[in-house]
């Protein structure tokens, strides 16, 4: 013979369990239900000037950067700024003083070192500033740069928040 099983819920027993779907449907929701951005801060448009340091580019690449130059990505093609300034210096590079030895920064021949700085219209927010709708700025970052017959790598060294605009 065949037993039938049966269930038998006391208070407790229902009490447990609706507080159990109770608990599920509030995590249910939280999960599903749509966000508010109530706190989040807009994105401001202002005018930023930041400088791109080229290391040992060819001696006179510096003289084919002119002020009113305007560049580009070489890799994705966004229009980072135009040249406010340029300034060259000789390439140092770390060599080694076998005689006293310790590291010295010695002048690289026929290199230079290259910055320039540029100005453009930014959007910035707490964790980014983007140039041209999708370039981000940011010190440390390795940037390649066209212009108007150069081409170079380098890296951004310097940023400077201008007026919001």
């Amino acid at each position: 013979m065949k037993e039938k099983i049966r269930f038998k819920l006391n208070l407790f027993d229902t009490v447990i369990i609706l507080l159990a779907v109770a608990a599920a449907a509030v995590l249910l929701w939280n999960r599903l239900a749509p966000k508010s951005d109530g706190g989040a801060v807009a994105p401001t448009q202002q005018t930023i000037q930041y400088t791109i340091r080229l290391r040992g580019a060819m001696e006179g690449t510096g003289a084919l950067v002119q002020p009113g130059d305007v560049l580009e990505d070489a890799i994705k093609n966004f229009n980072i700024g135009t040249v406010v300034s340029v300034t060259t210096a000789p390439a140092k590079t770390a060599a080694i003083d076998e005689a006293n030895r310790i590291l010295r920064q010695a002048e690289t021949p026929e290199r230079e070192d290259i910055d320039i700085v540029i100005t453009t219209k930014s959007t910035e927010n707490e964790a980014q500033i983007l140039v041209d709708g999708g370039y981000e700025v940011r010190v440390g970052e390795p940037a390649w740069v066209r212009g108007p017959g150069y081409l170079g790598s380098g890296t951004i060294i310097d940023i400077a928040r201008g007026q919001e605009g």
